[in-house]
C-alpha cells in the first residue's frame, strides 16, 4: 500500500526497501526496480542516487535483474547521529553539510535488523551500503562459470594424481595446500570485486581425495 497519503504528497519520490532474502535468510542481492501492477517502481536507494547524483545516471541501473550487493561497510563504520540530537539542536552543521543523510530506525527493539555476509544491522545500513555501492561504481562481477568447471576438473585430477602417488599423510597435506591456494585466489578476487566460486572446487577437491584413499584402502 505504500506510505501514508500526507508523506507521499509531500515527498520527492518513494521508493520500495525491501531486497530478497536467501535460504540462510542472508540478504546477499537487491532490485533496483520491481513491477508493481502495470508500472515499474525503482528502489529507495536508486531514487535517492537520481536525487543525489543526476537522473540520467540512475537510469542506467532501472533493469529489473537482481543485483549483488557489495557491502563495503558495516553498522558501526557509518557515522550516526541520534534523532534527540537534532531536534535539541546538538549538531553541528560540519557534521551534515554536504552529505547524504538517510533516517530509519536502528534500534533492535523496532525489529529491523537484517542479516548480511557482514553480520546483522538495521535496514538503513542495508540501503546505505546499497547507496554506496551505486556511489562509488564498486560492483561485484561474477566471473563466467567456464572458469569453475575448469578449475573443478584440474583440481580434481590433481587430488586423485596425489591419492594413488603419494602416501595417506603426505597426500592429505598436498590436497590441503591446493584448497588453501583455491581459497586464497576466491580472496584476492574478491577484494577486486570479482567474484568466482572456488569454495565448492576447494572441498570438493579434499572429498575426492579423501574417497579415493579410502577406496584404495579397501582394494588394499
Amino acid at each position: 500500500g505504500g506510505p501514508i497519503s500526507l508523506i507521499r504528497e509531500s515527498a520527492w519520490r518513494i521508493g520500495i526497501v525491501d531486497n530478497p532474502r536467501d535460504r540462510d535468510r542472508t540478504i546477499r542481492r537487491t532490485y533496483l526496480s520491481w513491477p508493481v501492477g502495470v508500472e515499474t517502481q525503482r528502489s529507495w536507494e536508486l531514487e535517492l542516487y537520481a536525487k543525489a547524483f543526476s537522473e540520467e545516471k540512475a537510469q542506467k541501473f532501472s533493469s529489473g535483474a537482481p543485483m549483488a550487493i557489495n557491502y563495503q561497510m558495516g553498522f558501526d563504520d557509518f557515522q550516526r547521529i541520534s534523532f534527540w540530537r537534532l531536534l535539541e539542536r546538538q549538531v553541528e552543521a560540519d557534521e551534515i553539510r554536504n552529505k547524504i543523510i538517510l533516517v530509519g530506525l536502528t534500534a533492535e527493539a523496532f525489529h529491523d535488523i537484517h542479516l548480511t555476509p557482514l553480520g546483522a544491522m538495521p535496514g538503513v545500513a542495508l540501503n546505505a551500503n546499497v547507496l554506496l555501492m551505486l556511489a562509488s561504481g564498486a560492483f561485484l562481477t561474477a566471473a563466467p562459470s567456464g572458469y569453475t568447471v575448469a578449475l573443478s576438473a584440474l583440481s580434481f585430477w590433481l587430488a586423485l594424481l596425489v591419492a594413488f602417488s603419494n602416501s595417506a599423510l603426505l597426500g592429505l597435506f598436498l590436497v590441503f595446500l591446493i584448497a588453501s591456494l583455491l581459497l586464497g585466489a576466491s580472496f584476492l578476487l574478491f577484494t577486486t570485486n570479482v567474484i568466482l566460486d572456488l569454495w565448492s572446487v576447494a572441498f570438493g577437491a579434499v572429498f575426492v581425495f579423501v574417497g579415493t584413499v579410502l577406496f584404495r584402502q579397501g582394494q588394499l
